[in-house]
């Protein structure tokens, strides 16, 4: 399947998904450790206005990186849950030049949740990390 046809395909993915009652958010993350295991991917958490801390809403499954035509992509998968069919995307990623194992990728989180305050945790091969000290709006 061709590159153009496929963007097209998930644009039109995200498109049917906010019909139905998602809204499709990008989610831009810093992760280190894809290579070796240290990042197999990501938790979201929404803080509850029920009781002021942060739950989990969602996992991302992140794949291993491969290189097609020059660029390197990370296909994912959104695990949330809610019944809903995991959707199974792909993102590039930046590579740091100072720090390798560190890479800057855009994840597309498909939101069945009202907006609300999130944070971000990661997991892999060594457990998992801290809530992120920063909060997305999403």
């Amino acid at each position: 399947m061709n590159r153009s046809f496929r963007s097209s395909l998930i644009t039109l993915a995200l498109c049917v998904f906010s019909l139905v009652g998602c809204e499709s958010k990008l989610v831009w993350l810093q992760v280190t450790g894809l290579d070796d295991g240290s990042a197999e991917g990501i938790w979201l958490w929404r803080l509850s206005e029920q009781s002021g801390a942060y739950e989990r809403v969602c996992r991302i499954a992140f794949g291993q990186p491969q290189s097609v035509g020059g660029i390197e992509w990370l296909e994912y998968a959104q695990d949330c849950g809610d019944g809903r069919t995991t959707l199974k995307l792909r993102t590039a990623l930046k590579r740091s030049p100072a720090s390798p194992e560190t890479a800057t990728l855009g994840l597309w989180y498909l939101r069945s949740e009202a907006p609300g305050a999130y944070k971000v945790s990661s997991y892999g091969i060594s457990g998992e990390t801290a809530l992120s000290g920063s909060t997305l709006e999403l």
